[in-house]
């Protein structure tokens, strides 16, 4: 294998992370794509708003990236499927974040996402960690956690880690437990019958 060819600003390139808990954010672009069902779901890119804490701290990351083509960070990245509780919520932390503004248009009875709309509109953010195996190992990465108005985002705790489940746990036999012995043929209050 040779060695990567600007192997050495990757080792010393040292990416401010984000801090944990609550950021006011700016929505930087928003579409419509598929997910590998095929269902319609929305994808926004975000940066943190230049009244933040760490303003514009993803802009940032994307112009020291020096693979081609440069990619906008993951973490800074969000993709809600259609009609799931997470478009709503999110589309519930913008409207709360900018007065008057409405994600919905009145077209008609169902409502049309305004993406174009949705640039420059400011949400809150809360960021925690998250344990992931990526390469085969374990790690610990930051990502948002939720969405809320940009006034709660300023109070908000840092999360709890959100830890993977043990090996134990997850390779454990979930029927180990039943008393195979003591179980009935009584079917009398099921719901099915």
């Amino acid at each position: 294998m040779k060695r990567t060819e600007h192997y050495e600003e990757y080792i010393t390139n040292d990416f401010e992370k984000v801090d944990l808990g609550g950021h006011v954010c700016v929505i930087k672009s928003a579409t419509i794509g598929k997910n590998k069902d095929d269902r319609e779901m929305l994808i926004v890119t975000l940066d943190m708003a230049d009244d933040d804490t760490q303003p514009r701290l993803f802009t940032n990351q994307y112009m020291k990236d020096t693979r081609s083509p440069k990619k906008w960070p993951n973490i800074a990245t969000g993709r809600f499927v259609e009609g799931s509780a997470f478009i709503a919520r999110f589309c519930s932390a913008i409207e709360a974040s900018n007065s008057g503004f409405k994600c919905w248009s009145a077209d008609n009875a169902n409502g049309v996402l305004k993406t174009d709309e949705l640039i420059g509109k400011r949400v809150g953010a809360v960021f925690g960690e998250v344990e992931d195996f990526y390469n085969n190992r374990q790690v610990t990465k930051r990502e948002i956690r939720y969405y809320c108005s940009t006034e709660r985002a300023l109070s908000e705790p840092i999360p709890k880690k959100k830890e993977l489940v043990s090996a134990n746990k997850i390779t454990a036999d979930p029927l180990q437990d039943i008393d195979w012995n003591n179980i009935t043929n009584d079917l009398e209050g099921l719901p099915f019958n």
